[in-house]
């Protein structure tokens, strides 16, 4: 199970409409906190608050840590001789929100104050924001910025000098948030952990991912006390210092899209008052249709004819314009554009990163010379695309377009396509001088690590250069008994995860020093059924959920495990095999995937599992006369594409999703120290790194080329 991070205590998404907000009855006790104050005249203000992410969805893993959190609102200003208060934990959570009504709030301008805390009563993150109440009032407020990958939920999120915003990693890449004029910089954020800000003057601070063009966001800070109190006259009444914007919801969309805008001083009533969009170097744009306007919230609808990119939206009341807040059209009426393709070559097993703008929230399709890509795209968003190509031939120049849901066709681009696999030189492994070196893993920076049998018992890790890693080095010895370190595989937080052979027959977890971060003595046998042979894990895999799965060959099986105080716990167990056939496991954890390719060494087969709360056995979709011989090593692309090792003809398979023979990489009477291939491992943008397991020792980088070096091995037909 993965370390959680307090960080997703915090509530997401952006400003909305709050649906119902005349419900709750009479009284208005407030869930989990104190009764509503009554004071002044009858009006009700309804607060509510998405916990946490866009759909509202708790995910198991993590609901212990939320329902431990708790949510604080504190509300003065205007009429109330005293603050009024109220609290909710996540056992409040209806319909992946927290709604907290107050009766009887006399009208005029409030502060309304947000605290949020971790389980050990530690504040993780605030903010202030100021309202105006005019009769019955319901508004959604945000506290923090979830960070998926590709997008920011919510893009602009307004807050208060002093107040601190919380950006959460919900993805499962790294990301890094830097201020566009270096007001802050987040370092590395891993998945799940957080990273805070609290600005200290009004400003508008754009702000961006490093290591993902794509995204960007912006905190718009403002100053509560220049805000002054509504004065509302009706219809189209305003406020003496005009209208202000606090945020918007969505903070993207098409044309037609409903948008709604909340904050201040619109004043009840629309009358002549206006919401516009604003392209650069344009003309204003009146908002279209689905006009809903009160003093705190408006909602319109996107007007035609507006280009793809960023636009500004602002009010218009009394002939007094409000702030500016930024929105991206997204597939406007100009056609998408493509910026660049990262990398620029690469082969079927390279993901691609295609940057421009207009791409559209929905799906389309990205041609090269006409075809297709090789299936979904995992990451879409308006202006960046990850996608893999499609199979070639040969070698040569592709011409990349892409087309929007609404089949509007963008400019073209380049990409070198390689058919074949090199090395960077004659019979010169990247890593060199091992001593039996079996599994090979990578991190998410391309970091390479290496588990070791006897008599070295270790992993290493190393530079993507193949340098030993001096800084985290190697992690030593695991064992004072001669054990054999089989499986290796790498978690988002670089934490390690390493099977034993006989007679500890153990899975083992380390973090980046090499410190065990699990209980001594953690077996993995004991959890087995009675009457079996002793437990000798080989390969092992993390599922989507971070759950292990472990070769156990001496058993036949392979085994699904949780993991909980310090132990595994077994889950599944599949027992399909033959004789000493479960060897090696790899995980297709793609979005929209979730599926477990076992090696069955004896039976000359590749097995697949769907990865659930209820695994399902395929069964044999590699099998017959174009199967590898006695399998062992195993791997998923990015595309998708199965790479496994044929170690009875030291040669490496390349199968397509459904198990599809497509090619050969053959090594023999190339690499005459070349002996006995182990684990593999593919990178993102398609380079094999596999093991050479006995009399070599080494570690093979293999290259997407448009010449190959490397001959062919024995190539069947299908």
């Amino acid at each position: 199970m993965k370390n959680l991070i307090m960080g997703f205590l915090i509530l997401f998404v952006a400003i909305g409409i709050l649906a119902g907000c005349g419900s709750g009855g009479g009284g208005g006790l407030v869930p989990g906190g104190n009764a509503a104050t009554s004071l002044g005249p009858n009006t009700r203000l309804v607060l509510s608050f998405p916990w946490p992410g866009g759909s509202g969805k708790i995910e198991p893993s993590r609901s212990v840590w939320i329902f431990a959190g708790k949510l604080e609102v504190r509300i003065q200003g205007d009429g109330l001789p005293a603050p009024v208060s109220a609290s909710a934990t996540q056992k409040d959570v209806v319909n992946g929100q927290v709604t907290l009504s107050f009766d009887n709030i006399p009208p005029g301008k409030k502060e309304v104050s947000v605290a949020v805390f971790n389980p050990d009563g530690f504040l993780i993150a605030h903010r202030t924001q100021t309202i105006s109440v005019a009769g019955d009032t319901a508004l959604v407020l945000t506290v923090g910025i979830t960070l998926f990958d590709g997008t920011l939920a919510p893009q602009i999120f307004p807050m208060a000098i002093g107040d601190s915003v919380l950006w959460t990693n919900s993805g499962a890449l790294t990301h890094r948030l830097v201020g566009d004029k270096g007001e802050f910089d987040s370092q590395d954020l891993l998945p799940n952990q957080s990273y805070s800000f609290t600005p200290a003057i009004t400003e508008d601070i754009p702000y961006h991912c490093t290591l993902h063009s794509g995204e960007t966001g912006a905190l718009h800070v403002t100053d509560p006390n220049l805000v002054s109190t509504t004065t509302t006259t009706g219809g189209g009444g305003v406020s003496p210092s005009g209208p202000h914007i606090l945020g918007i919801n969505p903070t993207s969309g098409i044309e037609g899209t409903p948008v709604i805008i909340t904050g201040s001083g619109f004043g009840v009533g629309q009358g002549s008052s206006t919401v516009s969009f604003q392209a650069s170097n344009a003309p204003p744009v009146l908002a279209s249709g689905g006009v809903s306007w009160q003093d705190t919230q408006i909602q319109v609808n996107v007007p035609p004819g507006l280009p793809s990119g960023g636009v500004s939206i602002f009010v218009t009341v009394g002939g007094i314009p409000s702030n500016n807040v930024l929105f991206s059209i997204s597939g406007g009426s100009g056609p998408p554009q493509i910026m660049a393709v990262n990398p620029p070559s690469g082969n079927f097993a390279t993901e691609l990163v295609v940057q421009g703008s207009g791409f559209g929230t929905t799906q389309g399709t990205v041609r090269f010379n006409g075809n297709p890509a090789m299936g979904p795209a995992p990451i879409w968003t308006d202006t960046e695309i990850h996608i893999t190509p499609p199979l070639q031939a040969g070698s040569g120049l592709l011409t990349v377009e892409v087309s929007t849901s609404g089949g509007v066709l963008s400019n073209s681009a380049n990409f070198q396509y390689l058919a074949e696999y090199n090395l960077p030189g004659p019979n010169t492994p990247l890593i060199s001088g091992l001593q039996n070196p079996w599994a090979v893993a990578l991190d998410f920076d391309g970091a390479i690590y290496v588990s070791f049998t006897s008599p070295e018992n270790k992993a290493s890790k190393y530079t993507t250069t193949g340098a030993l890693d001096t800084t985290w080095g190697s992690l030593g010895s695991i064992s004072t008994s001669p054990v054999e370190c089989w499986g290796l595989v790498v978690d988002s937080a670089r934490d390690t995860f390493l099977t034993q052979g006989a007679p500890q027959a153990e899975v083992k977890k380390y973090n980046i020093t090499g410190t065990s971060l699990l209980a001594s003595g953690s077996l993995y046998q004991p959890s087995l059924p009675e009457n079996e042979s002793a437990a000798f894990g080989k390969g092992i895999a993390l599922d989507g959920a971070g759950n292990p799965w472990v070769c156990d060959s001496d058993n036949n099986a392979i085994e699904r495990y949780s993991l909980s105080g310090g132990v595994f716990n077994l889950v599944n167990r599949f027992t399909p095999f033959t004789a000493g056939g479960p060897y090696g496991v790899a995980a297709d954890n793609r979005p929209n995937f979730s599926y477990i390719y076992v090696t069955d060494t004896g039976a000359n087969a590749v097995r697949k599992f769907v990865s659930s709360n209820s695994p399902t056995d395929m069964g044999a979709i590699i099998s017959g006369a174009n199967a590898p011989t006695a399998p062992k090593g195993i791997a998923v692309a990015r595309s998708g594409h199965i790479f496994v090792t044929d170690t009875g003809a030291n040669t490496i398979r390349i199968y397509d999703l459904s198990g599809t023979w497509i090619k050969d990489i053959g090594l023999i009477g190339y690499l005459s120290a070349f002996s006995s291939i182990g684990g593999l491992a593919v990178d993102k943008v398609g380079n094999i790194y596999v093991a050479d397991a006995v009399s070599a020792g080494a570690v093979w980088k293999l290259v997407p080329s448009a010449t190959s070096m490397v001959p062919m091995g024995r190539v069947r037909q299908r």
